[in-house]
């Protein structure tokens, strides 16, 4: 963000905050994740290494449990929880977030899933919305064009992200 303020760059992807930023500053947003096709969008979020998941599973299930209590909480409190979100934010970018500004933003720029079946339609199953296999072989195949990999990577491999959420819905159910 701060190249393109400084006008060494004419466009830029950003995370909420800045883009809120942009936004009030007067730009205006070109392309979202929201209107991207899966193969386009970027593989996201979190992730856990297998050793340390083997090592500690309830922890990495315990982060999951307490992610989708915090969807639940935008859910079913949306000023209570943005308040929180935009004071944390505020703390380490120090861009002025609102409570209107997440309101705003809040699935529509982006797509947060409100519990985890949800998120196991949207991002596991063949059919979803953002199927990570998808984005998964359209950034390797990416990587093999541009010389990267001499050949892509099986994503069975390296990915256990539908393993692990099984575990978590098993064991939590949606929320």
């Amino acid at each position: 963000m701060q190249a393109f303020y400084a006008g060494e760059c004419d466009f830029f992807m950003a995370g909420i905050p800045q883009r809120q930023r942009a936004l009030k500053d007067g730009y205006i947003v070109l392309v979202s994740a929201g209107v991207l096709p899966p193969a386009a969008a970027e593989l996201v979020g979190w992730a856990v290494t297998d050793s340390f998941f083997e090592a500690h599973p309830e922890a990495v299930l315990g982060f999951m449990r307490g992610w989708y209590k915090g969807m639940q909480l935008v859910k079913t409190n949306p000023d209570e929880a943005f308040g929180i979100i935009a004071a944390e934010v505020n703390k380490i970018h120090n861009q002025g977030m609102t409570v209107d500004d997440l309101k705003a933003a809040w699935q529509v720029i982006e797509f947060f899933p409100n519990d985890a079946c949800e998120a196991k339609a949207f991002f596991l199953e063949e059919h979803g919305d953002r199927y990570w296999k998808a984005a998964f072989d359209a950034v390797m195949a990416s990587y093999v064009r541009q010389g990267r990999y001499a050949e892509g990577i099986d994503p069975e491999e390296v990915i256990t992200a539908p393993k692990v959420h099984q575990m978590y819905i098993d064991k939590y159910g949606c929320l």
